[in-house]
């Protein structure tokens, strides 16, 4: 089986696309394939596939929605104990239902803008698993408005 014998990181590419394909409401051919292998595997009596990414911790900041949580989803289906982190608590919550295919996520919020976010972050990946495997820093913030009429000011960016 191709899809069997390829790296784990082309698998999760494989299952990001078909999540969001099926956010789009378009059919993608590859999205029945994890399933298919799997279907094969088990009616021969073969050993099922072994997921990538069993076992390991990956923490995805921004991972309540968007392509955060296309991208912890992917690893979820993995087998990959996810940690969600983000500003908004209801956010997160609705996310981890979402989740399956591996453990249950832990979620943390929090402003990751800032030093302390980042501690309270850390912490509790620390206390809870002891370890990060995988680390995916997605979470992004900016001002509202049209990008064209910002102006980019030294001052503001903290450069010296």
């Amino acid at each position: 089986m191709i899809l069997a014998e390829s790296p784990p990181y082309l698998r999760i590419g494989t299952v990001f696309f078909s999540y969001c394909d099926r956010e789009r409401g378009q059919v993608n051919a590859l999205a029945d394939c994890p399933r298919a292998a799997y279907k094969a595997c088990t009616k021969s009596r073969e050993r099922p596939v072994p997921k990538g990414f069993e076992g390991k911790v990956v923490v995805v900041s921004g991972g309540s929605r968007g392509i955060g949580k296309a991208i912890a989803t992917a690893f979820a289906r993995e087998g990959a104990q996810v940690v969600l982190a983000a500003a908004s608590a209801d956010n997160l919550a609705a996310a981890a239902k979402t989740m399956t295919g591996g453990p249950a996520p832990m979620t943390v919020a929090g402003d990751f803008r800032t030093l302390a976010g980042c501690e309270q972050l850390f912490k509790a990946v620390n206390e809870k698993f002891k370890r990060c495997d995988i680390l995916v820093n997605n979470a992004g913030a900016t001002r509202g408005g049209i990008f064209s009429s910002f102006r980019m000011m030294r001052s503001s960016m903290d450069l010296p």
